[in-house]
């Protein structure tokens, strides 16, 4: 918690007069995206873990819209639950968490790559 309240002040302070970069955006998002998933990654058999994927989804979304380098959130992701799965703490909660958020935040990705490429397409 000390690492995110030190983190995020930082990037949120570059934003000035309106204008704003990217990063200071994108990472409460980050954040958010991945202690949603480890949140549900803790999951125990109910639909709690469903949620919690749910959750970090779309706080994935979120940084994917405002951040250029969105794809290292699914690197950290992939890395912990390999990592869970190297210790053998990954259960099915976990395998099931990670397919929901996997297959979600792929869809919002793609979606926005799509609408990019209109926008891109549209422009005079």
């Amino acid at each position: 918690a000390a690492a995110i309240l030190a983190l995020v002040p930082a990037h949120v302070g570059r934003t000035m007069a309106g204008d704003f970069t990217g990063d200071a955006v994108a990472m409460p998002f980050a954040c958010c995206a991945l202690c949603g998933f480890v949140r549900a990654a803790r999951g125990k058999e109910g639909r709690s873990y469903a949620a919690w994927s749910i959750v970090a989804a779309a706080a994935y979304g979120c940084t994917a819209v405002s951040w250029e380098w969105h794809c290292l959130v699914p690197q950290l992701v992939a890395l912990f639950v390999l990592a869970m799965g190297l210790f053998g703490r990954c259960s099915i909660p976990t395998c099931r968490a990670y397919a929901i958020w996997f297959a979600l935040s792929t869809c919002i990705a793609v979606g926005l790559a799509i609408l990019r490429q209109q926008r891109v397409e549209r422009a005079p």
